[in-house]
């Protein structure tokens, strides 16, 4: 009887410790491809980078030809081309917050750059209770995770939609997807998207806001609303 019970202790911490391992590589494999897709993220903000200093040398050298020869009247033309430029630069999006605008143009262009269609709209106070590091948690994730299924979709699109409602913040984020989604509407996280979805999860609970997340054939989509006003502790009367 003795040798059975340690048997079957035996195979169950075996069959734990499976389990453990299949975890620790599905949430590996899960980080490695945040990493990679970061990495991508970062590349392509450099090549725009080395463009836009590349574009600035020969617009600076233009400027002092002009200058040098004394054609003024050509000289401000130029001038105004460039302010032309600078004003049809294609911004996706310009909240009014430099953390929002950085993270969602981060994502939304390396979406637009694979093909999937966009529309986003998002106007952000400067100044929220929310900190800029949870904010990019929070909409990184979001739109990492509507990445990655509209890429698996026939028809990929993400809509992204925030702006102050009512004293909250209010955030909506809608993307195809390949079928009916149901893993994020149970109790039970995907090991694929476990990181993600628990982060988004902790960071609306930690300022004590809502969440609520729908899937139809084809679409799935987030909302979630932030106070906007920081929570204050009740006054203690001494």
């Amino acid at each position: 009887m003795m040798m059975y019970l340690l048997m079957g202790s035996f195979v169950l911490a075996v069959i734990a410790l499976l389990i453990r391992n299949r975890r620790l590589r599905h949430n590996v494999s899960h980080v490695t491809r945040l990493i990679e897709q970061h990495v991508e993220e970062v590349e392509t903000m450099y090549r725009q980078m080395r463009g836009i200093r590349h574009d600035y040398r020969n617009q600076l050298q233009v400027l002092k030809t002009h200058q040098q020869l004394g054609q003024l009247d050509a000289l401000s033309d130029y001038l105004d081309q460039l302010e032309h430029e600078l004003n049809t630069v294609d911004t996706i999006v310009q909240s009014g917050n430099v953390a929002v605008d950085a993270i969602v143009n981060s994502k939304l262009t390396l979406a637009r750059q694979r093909g999937i269609s966009l529309h986003a709209k998002a106007i952000v106070p400067s100044d929220l209770p929310i900190t800029s590091v949870d904010m990019g948690i929070l909409i990184g994730n979001l739109l990492s995770n509507a990445y990655e299924a509209a890429l698996k979709s026939p028809d990929p699109f993400i809509r992204l939609y925030i702006a102050p409602i009512k004293g909250s913040l209010y955030i909506n984020c809608t993307n195809s997807t390949r079928g009916k989604v149901r893993e994020f509407l149970s109790t039970k996280i995907g090991l694929e998207h476990g990181f993600g979805i628990t982060r988004i999860d902790q960071i609306v609970k930690k300022y004590d806001g809502w969440l609520s997340r729908a899937s139809e054939e084809g679409v799935f989509s987030s909302e979630i609303t932030l106070p906007l006003m920081p929570k204050t502790e009740p006054l203690v009367r001494q």
